[in-house]
């Protein structure tokens, strides 16, 4: 690649609605292997069993389109803390991807370049937003969300799941997962989102990390992370219907041109 063009990561959005069955995605469940068809048959909750056939099944449908390969033929592994990974035929390009889901959406990511992550966060959950915050984010992230107003406010709790996301895409991009603390890193939002401070005993640079954060719709947050996506992020979105999801995502390729984030 040319190293004056942004690097391309490719986002499929899906809005899983709270009544869709899962007989509505049978598309999508014919696409899934024998071990993800074990994994949706222990869930118990309809509504966990949707969105895991949703997630899974756009994640074969983009990582078909953009590898030129049949969904079937895919292998998916997982490393040591659950980061996806694929395992394509012999004459299908290599690809990273990263996926992601949450009440009411799912999200699936490829890129040819490198590992990166991916996250999206519901924000009408009921927590303790406080004590979460406290657990989780450093002193300073803290100290910015409090300087936005009270945790009851709007502002507050926007931060609050967008810094949730953001962090989780880079724990995520680590290949680490929750197992390493999100307290190691801090973010800030002086503008576009970034990482001010790693700890030293991660032995990294945060300039080296690009971080992109949004909110496709009003209730959800969602980021990327990737190291050393020199010179920008160019992040490419399509939104894909939950009953078309074995059709094929297309309009990565042949129709409407999706979305672009370019930072």
């Amino acid at each position: 690649m040319d190293h004056s063009d942004p690097v391309q990561v490719h986002i499929a959005l899906c809005w899983v609605d709270e009544a869709l069955p899962l007989d509505a995605l049978s598309g999508a469940v014919a696409m899934l292997d024998a071990g993800e068809l074990a994994r949706l048959g222990r869930f118990r909750r309809a509504r966990s069993k949707t969105l895991f056939a949703a997630a899974h099944g756009l994640l074969r449908a983009i990582v078909a389109e953009c590898a030129e390969t049949d969904p079937q033929r895919i292998d998916f592994g997982a490393g040591s803390h659950g980061k996806p990974s694929v395992e394509l035929p012999d004459e299908a390009r290599d690809v990273h991807v990263s996926l992601s889901h949450t009440d009411g959406l799912v999200a699936a990511a490829w890129t040819r370049v490198g590992p990166f992550g991916l996250d999206v966060q519901h924000a009408g959950r009921s927590r303790d937003l406080p004590g979460v915050a406290e657990r989780v984010y450093t002193h300073h992230e803290r100290s910015e969300m409090d300087g936005l107003g009270p945790p009851t406010s709007d502002a507050w709790t926007k931060r609050f799941y967008t810094l949730w996301a953001t962090k989780e895409a880079w724990l995520k991009a680590c290949g680490t997962g929750f197992s390493r603390s999100p307290q190691l890193a801090a973010v800030g939002f002086d503008g576009e989102p970034a990482i001010t401070w790693l700890a030293p005993e991660l032995d990294d640079d945060p300039g080296a990390w690009k971080l992109q954060s949004w909110w496709p719709g009003p209730d959800h947050a969602a980021a990327v992370a990737m190291r050393d996506a020199e010179p920008d992020l160019d992040v490419r979105i399509a939104w894909v219907e939950a009953r078309e999801i074995a059709s094929g995502v297309s309009v990565f390729r042949d129709g409407p041109a999706p979305r672009q984030l370019l930072w």
